[in-house]
């Protein structure tokens, strides 16, 4: 998949697009309209112009660079469908464009997970590829020479003081062999998201217009780059796992199912796939009555459900849910109060530089009047959240340090100022997640529904040897 990516991105550099018009005629600037394109048919003259495909061809790579190739996902189940895989990662591809700071939270996780664990274990030459590695299910125990279950950070610190296993010697080198992208991959990916951006902002320098479609791909880029550095050092769509061999014991050992319930970190393969039924939508009712209320109610309600459950295992503290043959799909170390704080401002920060890049368009060209509303108010939602994250994150900081014990007046001023608005401020951010998400939806509907009439000068490239100095 990188490889093919990559290929997509050299060809888009280097061959022209056969047919395609690279020539708009001059518009009437006497019309308060702007030029439909759909209206328009120009002769295919050659020259320094660009078309819309290659307009939206520009962005659609980008786009796919953001989200696509820059998610790293958890390793799936040994067992696992090669459907079920690509249906998960396209779920990753949904969260990273309609919410990508809620990755980046995870991806910040992991990186403080990862640089935990090579600390923890370094006296074993782990790096934090192998924090990582270890996170995303890598690593899988055998006993008496069968598979058990996929080992985590917790369970692995366990064994190891039971003195039931020790750590193989695993080189860096041949974690990252089992990676499907290289630092070279990765690095290409880099500058073309980069050059996307310089691309937009010398347009801007030489009073060129941007569509509303570049500014969004601009806004996803710019995430892409705090994505890259949490996730540099680990391995892209691994399959193969490394194996841990528990040590002959004298002693009498638990069975697997009480292991699994000790530990209290995973579910038996039954377990899940049952679990996984239970929360699904029902489809074998036949009957009017019955798909009315799935329409109206049981589907909706589902759907909801799910979009709080992945929005929560990102952002949440906890580590996530442990399957026995792989980890849950946002999984993360456990990250303490001080680290959960700085990850949450950094996000929220970054939440509203993202924001901001979609306010920019606010006084732009638009066909119509109520898209130029309706752009705006979807700006300012998709700014309001996360400057209503990093108020909660501020409260609950502080609230956390509050013991309820504790009486007298300084008690009831810190609750009144710090947990009251922690949790109101945290009632609301749920509630306006479902707007965020709405949103976001509608600025990238808009952005490529506004495509139908552009400003002019839009399909005019940047002459590039007039703009850099030279002799």
């Amino acid at each position: 998949m990188s490889s093919a990516f990559l290929l997509c991105i050299a060809l888009q550099h280097i061959l022209p697009v056969a047919g395609a018009p690279t020539h708009v005629p001059p518009p009437n600037y006497g019309s308060s309209k702007l030029p439909n394109i759909l209206d328009e048919s120009p002769p295919p003259v050659f020259g320094n112009d660009r078309s819309i495909f290659d307009l939206i061809w520009s962005c659609l790579t980008t786009v796919v660079a953001c989200s696509w190739v820059s998610v790293h996902p958890n390793m799936p189940g040994s067992n696992e469908s090669f459907a079920r895989t690509h249906i998960r990662h396209l779920a990753y591809l949904f969260w990273a464009v309609i919410a990508p700071e809620a990755v980046i939270f995870w991806a910040a996780k992991q990186w403080f997970g990862a640089r935990q664990l090579a600390n923890d274990f370094k006296d074993y030459g782990w790096t934090m590829t192998h924090g990582h590695f270890l996170q995303m299910g890598g690593f899988v125990l055998y006993e008496n020479g069968e598979e058990t279950k996929v080992v985590n950070p917790e369970h692995l610190r366990k064994l190891l003081d039971e003195g039931r296993v020790e750590i193989p010697k695993v080189r860096k080198k041949d974690i990252e062999d089992r990676s499907k992208a290289s630092d070279f991959g990765k690095a290409l990916v880099v500058i073309q998201t980069s050059w996307f951006v310089v691309q937009c902002i010398t347009r801007h320098v030489n009073h060129l217009p941007i569509t509303k479609l570049e500014l969004v791909t601009v806004a996803l880029a710019l995430l892409n780059g705090a994505m890259y550095v949490s996730w540099w050092h680990k391995p892209f769509d691994a399959q193969t796992r490394i194996a841990i061999h528990v040590l002959p014991q004298p002693e009498s050992k638990k069975s697997e199912k009480q292991e699994t319930e000790a530990d209290g970190q995973g579910l038996t393969r039954n377990q899940t796939r049952e679990s996984v039924r239970s929360t699904g939508i029902r489809t074998c009712d036949c009957t009017l009555s019955h798909f009315v209320y799935n329409l109206l109610w049981h589907w909706p309600r589902v759907t909801l459900m799910s979009i709080y459950h992945s929005l929560a295992a990102m952002s949440a503290r906890y580590a996530g849910r442990i399957y026995i043959d792989r980890v849950s799909s946002f999984y993360a170390l456990s990250i303490g109060k001080n680290a959960n704080f700085i990850i949450s401002s950094s996000v929220s920060i970054m939440g509203m530089i993202f924001a901001a890049v979609h306010c920019a368009a606010w006084n732009f060209e638009f066909p119509t009047h109520q898209e130029l509303v309706f752009w705006r108010a979807c700006s300012v939602i998709i700014f309001a959240v996360p400057c209503l994250n990093l108020l909660s994150s501020f409260f609950i900081f502080f609230a956390e340090d509050i013991k309820p014990k504790e009486a007298g007046r300084v008690h009831y001023v810190q609750v009144a100022f710090f947990t009251v608005p922690a949790m109101i401020s945290t009632v609301l951010l749920m509630l306006s997640l479902p707007v965020y998400i709405i949103a976001r939806l509608g600025l990238l509907v808009e952005a490529c529904v506004s495509l139908r009439q552009l400003a002019p000068g839009t399909l005019d490239v940047v002459d590039w040897i007039n703009f850099i100095p030279h002799v």
